[in-house]
């Protein structure tokens, strides 16, 4: 949204503003954020002040802010009407970024992948290893006779974490597809794929690439010019900027006495020149920070990464859920093709688009074609598709999983589920079953506790350790449980750790839902139905997603903040890697039963 898109799109509100407002309202509305009546707004007349406030406020990204605090002085002026088209048209650039990540992904579909699909957690910094589960995993995984690992368990229990943890490692291992750290037309290695995806999408929208003369006039910036004269050439803008990101990735600078990545300072670059507020700059900013991690995070794999590449050499990872991608035949056939890449993936497509070929002979020509490599599958949150009697209900997942059990070599299969599926008695010699009954033990748990509480403002990391061992006790040691005892405790600065445990009614035997519930409550008006908009969605989805939905009802609600809150407050997980966020299901579940029925079908 550029400058006079933004003035035009706002003009409703600055009318309000000018005309429904005395000056004793504008000069309480300054003083609500922070202005200074008098000195930042210096100009003559109610209409100018309130003009420069809104300007002011509008490059600093604060117009749902200005919009909140003015219906705390005016209640009775209609202000989500105000700002309804500024709204609007915000949501449509990031529409646009959206459909152009969509055409991305979509080329990116059609290259060969060693990892298809994103893990479903990021645990780095709050899982707490279960040291004898995650063993018997990796040992299951390692065992050339074992087919199927089932990871059981309650909700809660981390299933989904405790596999997350140790595929994440295995990937580290993986080696890079053939051409892909030379080639200047892919991916470059040590940049994730779904970064690299959303990067490119949004310097297509926000960066100077129709012409390399363009591209090259940015470099007058004295933070990149040492690399101005050897930028590659392209033919097309899409040619242009996945050859200057490959090579910028490549180059680093010694400023200052430290090390910076060249990438990052271009994006530094293009983010200092966006109007502040608008689409680009936060677009730029995001990224910044996300590639800011990647290139100070050491590539030297952990001693776990180590155990697991010697004991298991793998050819390929592929993650599905019945969450977010969906648990079928079809989409393993489709995904396997992206792992393998052409000509394997031409000729399943042609397999499974025959109508003359049976099920049974489409799964066992698909697992013939995974029989030379060691290709783990991951099957995330399999209560989902399963039957009252816990066996598979779509015929060809059920034919694949069974088959796979019984057929050598090639894919290897991880389950997370609340209940044990049932297979083929024949099958199960190739089975195991790693049980997650209890939660985390108690020093876990405490530890846990405390790693949730990262710079100590919940009264956690200082807590006495007779409270956190009580807390470990009362929420069972369920990890989730203990992230939403947290999550409450970030929502009311005014509650202690011994309070929250005071009250018997949280922790009685269905301690799960007595904490969703709380934590719920404690949740503001715009937070709540931010988490209602997410539990309808069912899956992981952008912030762009959630916005296109609530904003016909709340224009006025500034989703993106809303859910940083709900991030930091352990109410909403969040993945770096996609940009999406998404609900555990078991508050997913608690949240969508809340909805009214009228407001679900009108969605």
């Amino acid at each position: 949204m550029n400058p006079s898109n933004l003035t035009q799109h706002l003009a409703p509100l600055w009318q309000l503003l000018g005309t429904q407002l005395n000056e004793d309202d504008l000069i309480t509305l300054c003083f609500n954020l922070g202005v200074d009546y008098d000195a930042d707004l210096r100009v003559t007349g109610q209409g100018n002040k309130a003009r420069a406030l809104l300007q002011r406020i509008a490059q600093a990204d604060r117009v749902y802010e200005l919009v909140r605090v003015e219906k705390s002085v005016r209640a009775d002026v209609d202000w989500d009407r105000a700002i309804a088209g500024w709204s609007e048209a915000r949501l449509e650039a990031d529409m646009d970024w959206w459909r152009t990540k969509r055409d991305w992904d979509d080329a990116d579909r059609r290259e060969r992948q060693r990892v298809v699909n994103v893990r479903p957690l990021d645990v780095t910094h709050t899982f707490k290893d279960r040291v004898r589960e995650a063993l018997e995993l990796r040992n299951h995984l390692a065992d050339g006779t074992v087919r199927l690992v089932s990871v059981v368990g309650r909700g809660g229990m981390g299933k989904t974490a405790l596999v997350s943890h140790i595929l994440g490692d295995m990937e580290q291992a993986l080696t890079p597809v053939p051409g892909e750290a030379g080639d200047e037309d892919v991916r470059p290695v040590g940049l994730p794929p779904h970064l690299y995806s959303r990067l490119r999408a949004t310097l297509r929208t926000c960066g100077p690439f129709g012409s390399d003369e363009a591209l090259r006039a940015v470099f007058v910036d004295a933070r990149i010019t040492p690399w101005r004269d050897r930028l590659p050439e392209a033919a097309n803008p899409a040619e242009r900027i996945q050859k200057t990101v490959v090579y910028l990735f490549a180059q680093q600078a010694d400023r200052a006495g430290a090390t910076e990545n060249a990438l990052l300072l271009f994006l530094h670059v293009l983010r200092d020149a966006a109007t502040p507020g608008d689409a680009c700059h936060r677009r730029l900013t995001e990224l910044a920070e996300e590639l800011e991690v990647v290139t100070g995070i050491p590539t030297a794999p952990s001693d776990t990464t180590a155990v697991a590449a010697d004991s298991l050499q793998v050819d390929g990872i592929l993650y599905l859920s019945a969450r977010s991608t969906g648990l079928s035949l079809e989409r393993i056939y489709t995904d396997v093709g992206r792992m393998l890449g052409d000509p394997a993936a031409g000729r399943l497509a042609a397999r499974w688009a025959d109508r003359d070929t049976s099920l049974q002979a489409k799964v066992e020509y698909l697992l013939e074609t995974l029989r030379e490599g060691v290709y783990l599958i991951l099957l995330d949150n399999m209560e989902d598709v399963l039957d009252e009697d816990n066996s598979i209900k779509e015929e060809g997942l059920r034919l694949f999983v069974e088959r796979c059990m019984l057929a050598p070599g090639g894919a290897r299969l991880i389950a997370t589920s609340r209940e044990q599926v049932q297979v083929a008695p024949a099958a199960l010699s190739g089975a195991r079953r790693i049980p997650l009954r209890e939660g985390l033990p108690e020093e876990e748990a405490m530890a846990l506790l405390r790693d949730l509480d990262q710079d100590g403002h919940l009264g956690l990391r200082a807590a006495p350790e007779a409270n956190l061992r009580r807390a470990a006790q009362l929420t069972e040691g369920i990890p989730r449980a203990l992230e939403i005892l947290a999550g409450i405790l970030d929502r009311d600065p005014t509650l202690t750790l011994s309070e929250l445990l005071a009250d018997e009614a949280l922790f009685g035997e269905q301690v799960m839902e007595g904490l969703i519930a709380a934590g719920y409550m404690r949740l503001g008006e715009e937070e709540q139905r931010v988490l209602e908009a997410l539990s309808v969605f069912n899956r992981p989805v952008d912030a762009t997603a959630i916005s296109f939905l609530l904003q016909p009802w709340f224009p006025a609600l500034d989703v993106r903040a809303s859910l940083r809150h709900l991030v930091n407050s352990y109410f909403v997980n969040f993945n770096r890697a996609t940009g999406e966020y998404s609900l555990h299901p078991l508050d997913r579940e608690y949240v969508y039963r809340r909805i009214p029925e009228a407001a679900v079908s009108e969605t």
